[in-house]
This record gives C-alpha cells, structure tokens and sequence, in this order.
C-alpha cells in the first residue's frame, strides 16, 4: 500500500481534524499528547505523524520522538581511556534516534489505525514503511521500537536488518483479591522475607508520607528534579532525562490517574524531602512512573525498599490486580515478590560504530541486572499455588 504522510512539528501545528476520530480520553487526543512537549524535554523533538491511502483516506495516526543522543546518556565504567574515547566519539557523531513511540510512556500506545479491515500483516508493514519514511524525514541514524506487542513481534523478527534488545524484563506482581491491606501481603511471605520486610517498615520510622497535589507537585519541582537525577546518575544508561516541569505536566493532563507521593524528614524544624515515587492508574494496573531518592539517605531510611513496599501499599488500596515495578534493580523487586514480564524491544542503526557502542553498553547493562533475581521466590507455595 502506497501511503501519503503529514508530519506536525508541535502541537500548534496539529489541524482541528486531528482530534476528530479521537476521543479526549484517548493518548493521542491534542489534550493529551503533549505532555513531553509542554514540559520541553531536553534532547527531544516530538513529530504526529497521519498516514493516508492516494485517495486521502486517513490509514493512521501516531506520535513518535526523535533523541539526541549525547555521551551524558551513559554511566560509562572501566578503562578511563576506553571510557574518554567512547564519549568522545558519541559527542562528535551526535547521533539522533528516532523512537516509535514514547520514551517515557509505556502505558498507552501512541499509534492507532482507522481501518478496521487491515490485518496484522498489513498494519505491521505499514508500522516499517512508516518508521523507514520517518528516519529519512528526520534523518535519524537508528530506530528504538520499545514495548511491542507479541503480535506485532512476530514480523519484526523476521527482518534481519532489526536487532531485538534480549533481556528485556519488566518486573510485576499479581495482588490477589483476598489482599485487603498491607498486612495480608506481609502475611503471604516466607518468614525470611517477612522478617526482612518488617525490619525495612521500621527504619521508615520518622518518615511523613503523603500525596501531593498539583500544587504541591510545582513547589517541589526542583527538589524532584534533583532526586530523581540521584538515581539516573547511577544507571548505566538513562535514554532522555525528564525535564524539571514533566512530572506537573504529567499530573496536569492525567489528574487522580497520576499519584504522586512525597517522602519527608524533619530536620532543624523544618521539613524536608528525601524521596518521591509517581504511578500511573490504568486498566486495573498501578505503574510505577519515575522514582527519586536522597542516596545518602538510603540505608539509613532503606529508602528504596520503602518505595517498593509502598507501592504495594498503594496498589492494594487503590484496589488494582496488578503492580508494575519497571525495568531495572530486578533482585530488588524479585525480593518484594515480582515476578518478570519479557518484552519486545527492537532497534535499527544506520552507523557500524553506533552499533558497537549499543551492543557494549547492552552487554554492560545485562551483566548488571545478573541473574539473582531468578532465585527468589519470597512468598509461600499457597502463594504460587492460587495463581
């Protein structure tokens, strides 16, 4: 199928017909799009994309990213001159990266058809002769494809030309119906990990919680900002950085869907943030959004622990089936009893070099998330059993 092609640059630039096969509650609405772009994310250019048949029939809408990569996206480690030449090099090519999709999204899919008659086939060719057009429109060295269903999968795997990120693994635990307070979670856990969970809770004493509203959200802004580049600085690789204004933005254009929750200490009378945790509620689904935490604060709140309990303090109450704890520190979360989801990421680089540094820093990031977390298993057999 020959398509035709319209790409806005901003959201002033979207025509009043862009919303009108769009419901205000979908992801792709005007009123809900922009969130990346209002808050000016560094390294980022937003594009929204339609796709028509030659007899201007609308085929598709999509919204998809272009980052400039830059070597501040990676903790490099190891040999200081290996490290020196690899940052150096990335700083001179100053390779841009197309993202079908959105970076800092999972929980919506910024793509949607309007025909209903196309089959799988179809729609995923349409989805590469699409990505293929938009890497030479925005001349981007490569293509990140993130979160693709399993149907779709299936015919990227077939093309040669795309590499599949192995091992990418989103953590979540399954929150049984019986589950009414945190107290019945605690209570389904081997006593190791309930001992261990309650001696966590504890070194939380002190500690103030609360949701913070919208108002609260802007007057900590840039404290937020500072704790959650604590722990960006400690991933191997950090692909875009939230800008000071997304997390408003954020709650601005999702309202009571986006929880955000601030961690506080008082300390020479006055109060003072040392963590804060975001989630977005969909679907019967509580999803960890981005986190941010006082490093030096750390072992001495077990902060990060803290967070996750919290979490699935929050998901219980807010009644969903479903915790996702995202992508990374996976022992961590195997310990409050996730277990893994295996996705489908793909990409496709232009550039040989370009590919060299993704496979090392892959390889480096695989090493780190390592395999402990396959070994445990924290609750009882009843537990696994009832699943």
């Amino acid at each position: 199928m020959q398509l035709q092609y319209k790409v806005y640059h901003s959201l002033a630039d979207l025509p009043p017909s862009w919303d009108e096969t769009l419901t205000e509650d979908e992801a792709l609405h005007s009123s809900k799009i922009g969130v990346t772009e209002l808050a000016k994310t560094p390294d980022i250019k937003s594009y929204y994309v339609q796709g028509f048949c030659p007899n201007n029939t609308l085929i598709f809408q999509a919204y998809s990213q272009q980052l400039q990569v830059h070597s501040g996206h990676f903790n490099l480690e190891g040999n200081k001159i290996k490290q020196s030449l690899i940052r150096t090099s990335i700083d001179i090519v100053k390779p841009k990266l197309l993202v079908a999709g959105n970076l800092f999204r999972h929980d919506v899919r910024m793509l949607k058809f309007h025909k209903p008659s196309l089959n799988l086939t179809d729609r995923s060719r349409i989805v590469d002769a699409t990505i293929d057009y938009m890497m030479k429109y925005t001349k981007s060295q490569g293509v990140f494809l993130k979160d693709i269903p399993r149907e779709v999968a299936k015919y990227f795997l077939t093309k040669k030309e795309y590499q599949r990120m192995d091992n990418d693994i989103a953590m979540h635990l399954s929150i049984p119906p019986n589950w009414q307070t945190f107290d019945d979670y605690q209570a389904e856990l081997k006593r190791k990990y309930r001992n261990r969970a309650k001696s966590t809770r504890k070194n939380f004493n002190g500690v103030q919680t609360r949701n913070l509203s919208l108002q609260e959200i802007i007057q900590y802004k840039m404290r937020m900002h500072s704790l959650y580049k604590e722990v960006t600085k400690n991933q191997v690789v950090s692909m875009g950085e939230l800008s000071e204004d997304y997390i408003p933005e954020l709650k601005k254009n999702l309202g009571e869907k986006y929880q955000v929750t601030g961690f506080f200490i008082t300390e020479n009378d006055q109060e003072k943030m040392i963590a804060f945790s975001s989630a977005i509620i969909h679907d019967g689904v509580h999803d960890m959004n981005y986190i941010g935490f006082d490093y030096s604060l750390n072992q001495k709140y077990s902060l990060y622990f803290n967070i996750l309990f919290h979490c699935v303090e929050c998901a219980i109450a807010n009644k969903c089936d479903k915790l996702l704890l995202g992508r990374t520190a996976l022992e961590a979360k195997a310990i409050v009893g996730c277990e893994p989801d295996y996705l489908y990421t793909f990409y496709k680089l232009k550039s040989r070099f370009i590919n060299e540094i993704v496979k090392n820093i892959t390889r480096r990031f695989e090493n780190k998330l390592g395999d402990g977390w396959e070994n445990r298993h924290p609750f009882k057999a009843e537990y696994y059993a009832k699943k």
